[in-house]
């Protein structure tokens, strides 16, 4: 989910915006590292909150509770050589993240030269494959070909399909989210932006929002000026 927020915001800010997506640089940048230094943060929450912030971090959870440790304030000053256990690891796996990745980059370039006539129908295939095994339903496969063609048409329209993404995947959560923070306050949504860190978060959304038309605002105005 980071780094497909991040490659969003980057593609949206980035001067080279509408080439993101041919492999530049930049976007590759934005994707891996947002997804690299998300886990440090998912763990910090889950260590420190006792909420998990994604499936990696709900899985070490679980395991945690298993062994008898309860995550949260306590956990920190209790059993603070599990906190510098993982602490340790996670700067160990970042080192090793250098070599191991050099030699993957080595072997996955040899899929970029896999004719795309044959490339193409291996990856659909693998896909219906797996959209079939997970309820055993064929309507899903329908679906799944619909949704793609969807995409397809999207695409020829130039209109970005990580928004979709974010879309499908924020949203259920969003809504519950809303839903339970309405409900907190007896239906009177409006003071969920009586916290400070509600309103810097609803502020920083519409910032980010407004940033695309703002800057396109800004270029318009310079090349008016030149």
């Amino acid at each position: 989910m980071a780094s497909i927020v991040s490659y969003n915001v980057g593609r949206i800010t980035s001067p080279r915006g509408a080439t993101f997506g041919t492999g530049i640089d930049e976007g590759v940048v934005c994707a891996e590292s947002a997804d690299s230094s998300s886990e440090g943060g998912s763990a910090a929450t889950m260590f420190a909150l006792g909420i998990p912030g994604g499936a990696a971090t709900a899985v070490i959870l679980g395991a945690l509770i298993l062994h008898g440790w309860v995550p949260g304030p306590k956990m920190v000053f209790d059993n603070y050589d599990v906190i510098n256990t993982v602490l340790w690891g996670n700067v160990l796996q970042a080192l090793m993240l250098v070599p191991t990745g050099l030699a993957f980059c080595y072997f996955a370039e040899k899929t970029l030269r896999v004719p795309t006539r044959t490339l193409v129908p291996v990856l659909f295939a693998m896909v219906v494959f797996g959209v079939y095994a997970i309820r055993g339903e064929i309507a899903d496969v329908w679906v799944m070909i619909g949704f793609g063609f969807l995409a397809f048409l999207l695409d020829r329209r130039d209109y970005p399909l990580v928004n979709v993404v974010l879309g499908l995947l924020l949203g259920p959560l969003f809504e519950a989210e809303v839903i339970r923070a309405v409900t907190l306050f007896s239906g009177r949504w409006e003071r969920v932006l009586d916290r400070p860190v509600a309103i810097g978060l609803f502020l920083l959304l519409v910032g980010i929002l407004a940033l695309p038309r703002f800057l396109k605002w800004l270029s318009g105005l310079r090349a008016r000026a030149a």
